[in-house]
């Protein structure tokens, strides 16, 4: 997976697990603007299975929003 966070207005990326109806564990996080440049994200190994939900999102405002959820 590749991010790109940019501009004075960026605030945090977040890449999240959830395995069943437990809470979500956050699990890889970056925050504020890191240029005008494409990243790949490293340093993240996930266990999954049939029953974990992985959950990439941001906040805007203030608020969380829900960009990418895979069953």
């Amino acid at each position: 997976m590749y991010y790109h966070m940019y501009g004075a207005t960026t605030n945090t990326l977040t890449v999240r697990t959830q395995k069943g109806n437990n809470a979500a564990i956050d699990r890889w996080q970056r925050v504020g603007d890191h240029g005008n440049a494409w990243y790949r994200l490293s340093g993240l190994s996930l266990a999954l299975d049939s029953e974990t939900k992985v959950i990439i999102g941001y906040l805007r405002n203030k608020a969380r929003v829900i960009v990418f959820v895979a069953e």
